[in-house]
């Protein structure tokens, strides 16, 4: 089982402070959202926890089975997700999913076909990502999170880009995917981006 310790954990930019003083404990399962206006640090805090940006002060601890991970380790271990996250545009939308999944633990019961077919993009394996509109990249980059074999996963403003149909194909697979994992999701309180009774963090 997975922790993910935050001790005094406080971030600034230019001089400004996002936050201060966290103290957060993430034991694998739980589930969790981040709530805040746009500018309130969700998106920093998810960052810092994936180990893409440090801390201005405090110190971050992942652990396994009561085993410090290396910081090489995180990235096997957490799956993330971002409406700015960057596709390979001029690879196929089969291409993709197996390139990412050559850096990527795939869940067992899962193939590149499954990702493809269960992200409602079967049809579409075979077009350039550039082809997509942003909700299919969207959806894209969802299921590459989900289908990924992490103990974590942490989905930023997950619906955005989103149609109707899009978030009752996400919300369908949140509850599917999360199950046994450390799930943390940032949300400007839309309440289809995370799973009810979700622990709070308000930034």
């Amino acid at each position: 089982m997975v922790c993910i310790n935050l001790k005094h954990i406080s971030k600034a930019f230019s001089g400004s402070w996002l936050f201060k003083d966290l103290n957060i404990e993430f034991a694998q399962p739980s589930h969790w959202v981040v709530l805040g206006a746009n500018g309130s640090g969700k998106s920093t805090l998810l960052l810092m926890l994936c180990g893409f940006i440090k801390p201005s002060s405090g110190q971050i601890t992942w652990t396994q089975h009561s085993q410090q991970l290396s910081e090489e380790a995180i990235p096997l271990n957490m799956a993330y997700c971002t409406p700015q996250l960057m596709l390979d545009e001029q690879l196929t939308v089969k291409e993709q999913v197996e390139f990412y999944f050559k850096f990527k633990p795939l869940k067992c019961n899962e193939s590149i076909t499954s990702v493809i077919t269960n992200a409602q993009l079967y049809n579409h394996r075979n077009k350039a990502v550039h082809e997509l509109s942003s909700g299919l990249k969207q959806r894209l980059k969802l299921a590459l999170a989900f289908c990924s074999d992490t103990p974590v996963l942490c989905l930023d403003e997950p619906t955005s880009h989103l149609d109707q149909s899009g978030i009752t194909w996400y919300t369908e697979a949140l509850q599917k995917y999360s199950q046994n994992r450390i799930l943390i999701v940032a949300s400007n309180h839309n309440p289809s981006d995370f799973i009810a009774n979700s622990a709070v963090i308000q930034l």
